[in-house]
């Protein structure tokens, strides 16, 4: 401690608070006295008081630790959104089963029933698409992929431009 000399500073109250501040709110400055000499530093290491680009090592050490912070918590934030967008996707899928579900329903409803396919005029896709309003397309489409992948429906014939469907209940 010898070689240390104490120097007292006197400064109006409101003047302290504000340095005092200063030091609560920075990670930089660990009491009133490193606020101080580190700007008083600071000062005379550029001259003129312009800032010579180089960083004391406790603020670089703040600054990393700041940048870890930021980055954990950006981080963290990407996998929330990560997560949320999965459950979004396992939601709409949910939503887009049950809504075909629902649509293949009402296709079959619309179908005539048969045991045999023989002499059956059956129902195209255009007609249970106006009777449900629903696209002719989209119908055409589910009435061939079931009819292709399951003993609920057949082609039972054609009706003028398109084939026409039966819904077979014996299975």
């Amino acid at each position: 401690m010898a070689d240390k000399k104490r120097v007292n500073l006197m400064v109006s109250q409101a003047q302290y608070e504000k340095w005092d501040n200063a030091v609560g709110s920075s990670p930089e400055y660990s009491s009133l006295s490193d606020l101080i000499r580190t700007s008083v530093a600071h000062e005379l290491s550029g001259g003129d008081g312009r800032d010579t680009g180089e960083v004391s090592p406790r603020t670089a050490e703040a600054n990393t630790e700041a940048l870890d912070r930021v980055t954990d918590s950006l981080s963290r934030m990407d996998s929330t959104l990560s997560d949320l967008d999965e459950r979004l996707s396992d939601v709409e899928k949910a939503v887009t089963s049950t809504g075909r579900a629902e649509l293949k329903n009402d296709i079959v409803d619309q179908l005539p029933e048969s045991e045999s396919d023989e002499g059956l005029d059956g129902e195209t896709p255009e007609r249970i698409a106006e009777r449900i309003g629903e696209d002719r397309e989209r119908v055409a489409t589910i009435l061939g992929q079931m009819a292709d992948e399951t003993n609920l429906v057949t082609r039972v014939g054609e009706g003028e431009d398109e084939p026409a469907y039966a819904r077979m209940d014996s299975f």
